[in-house]
């Protein structure tokens, strides 16, 4: 369309947070969270910012002429819905947990992420022991002015975001919701410096922990060596529990950080409650296949609903109710389901199952009687391809419909 086209003086329109950490030797160092690479220096606050300014105007035309993606800055206007994946063993244990202490599993992530983002331990005003062992803190007694001298002393970075009305909001990210604001940027920074000693000494009088700066050094990209037999066992590990190799290692990681309290979190298995899911579908298809009447229903609600949704989504797939079949696919992906696991095992303990050949009929009858190419009906029919080749055990294409659906893009026509 015409007009449409972001060229460098769209972007440079736009408000893009500044952050700016001070040099050992004197001066600042300043950057855009956003671009990789693009940073600056400069004597003063405002000498900084100058010249940051100017790197990314020439960074953002060497993008545009190369034909590469130039990031926005994140929006405000999120709707708190998300779609977390997590390897299986720990959702079951998220889940144990969660029952443990009397609350649903979204108020518990809830609780336990609120934390997080606020700097707090991770069983924090919590009644149940939901993590590992936090960093240990002295006694309100141990602390003395030295202490606290030394943490306000630490070069945390300044994050500067340009107001509508002028001026600068000003927060330490290291320090969550420690912020001030001011008509300049040396103003915002020295409002934040009173600030800082203010969040700092609250933190240790009511014994929490105060976060270390983020060291400007680390990238988070690691280059890894490993014997090939110790890949392959990664690699499938990663496979059995629905999550990427990447985010596997991470946890693995984070355990070896973190104590034992990770390891009891991931390796138990709830195998009685397998079992009683696996006698639940064997009683409850048979009556599903005659109607969806009460009793059928009632039995239904002992599964969790997002395997209680792919369960009836497969009923109605037999039954060539594709609109509902869809719908309970969508409603099963919605609510969390891994479909190359969990939905594995579903169509595992169906009695008298549809043999591969007729699933991949109906599947396709499926996508012809859905006209349309919206995202999330791309999505739903990607996880059913992925599904597909996990009932007939076919990692290698699994990974396949991974990559497939990770790489295309709007207006493609639908494969498979």
């Amino acid at each position: 369309m015409p007009g449409s086209k972001k060229d460098v003086t769209y972007y440079l329109a736009l408000t893009y947070p500044y952050e700016l950490t001070p040099c050992e030797e004197g001066g600042y160092f300043a950057r855009h969270p956003e671009f990789e690479g693009c940073a600056a220096q400069g004597e003063t606050a405002e000498d900084a910012l100058a010249n940051l300014n100017v790197a990314r105007e020439l960074w953002i035309e060497a993008r545009l002429e190369e034909g590469a993606r130039v990031p926005e800055p994140p929006g405000d206007q999120l709707s708190g819905r998300l779609m977390l994946r997590v390897p299986l063993r720990l959702h079951a244990k998220l889940e144990q947990r969660a029952a443990g202490g009397g609350l649903s599993l979204n108020r518990l992530l809830n609780e336990v992420l609120f934390n997080h983002a606020n700097g707090l331990p991770a069983g924090h005003a919590l009644e149940l022991a939901v993590a590992g062992p936090s960093r240990s803190q002295p006694s309100r007694e141990g602390r003395d002015e030295a202490s606290l001298e030394k943490l306000v002393s630490l070069p945390y970075p300044y994050l500067l975001t340009p107001a509508d009305e002028g001026g600068y909001v000003v927060e330490h990210a290291d320090l969550p919701g420690c912020t001030s604001q001011g008509e300049t940027a040396t103003e915002a920074m020295r409002q934040l410096d009173i600030a800082r000693e203010l969040w700092i000494e609250s933190r240790l009088e009511d014994r929490l922990p105060v976060p270390d700066p983020l060291p400007l050094e680390h990238t988070g990209i690691i280059s890894l060596r490993m014997p090939p037999e110790l890949h392959y066992l990664l690699a499938r590990d990663a496979a059995r529990n629905g999550v990427s190799l990447n985010q596997w290692l991470g946890m693995a990681l984070a355990e070896f950080m973190g104590g034992t309290a990770v390891r009891e979190a991931t390796m138990a298995s709830p195998a009685s409650s397998l079992d009683h899911e696996h006698e639940t579908i064997q009683a409850v298809v048979p009556m599903l296949r005659r109607a969806f009447d009460s009793q059928a229903l009632e039995l239904l609600e002992r599964l969790p609903k997002n395997r209680a949704y792919f369960l009836t989504g497969l009923i109605h797939l037999e039954r060539r109710e594709f609109h509902d079949a869809f719908q309970s696919f969508s409603a099963a992906y919605i609510g969390g389901l891994n479909f190359t696991t969990a939905a594995v095992a579903i169509y595992r303990s169906i009695p008298d199952r549809l043999r591969y050949r007729q699933v991949l009929d109906l599947i396709s009858q499926l996508s012809q009687a859905l006209p349309g190419d919206t995202s999330h009906q791309r999505e739903v029919y990607m996880l059913l391809a992925t599904w597909f080749e996990g009932i007939r055990e076919n990692p290698i294409r699994q990974e396949e419909w991974f990559r497939w659906g990770r790489e295309r893009r709007p207006g493609q026509s639908q494969a498979g």
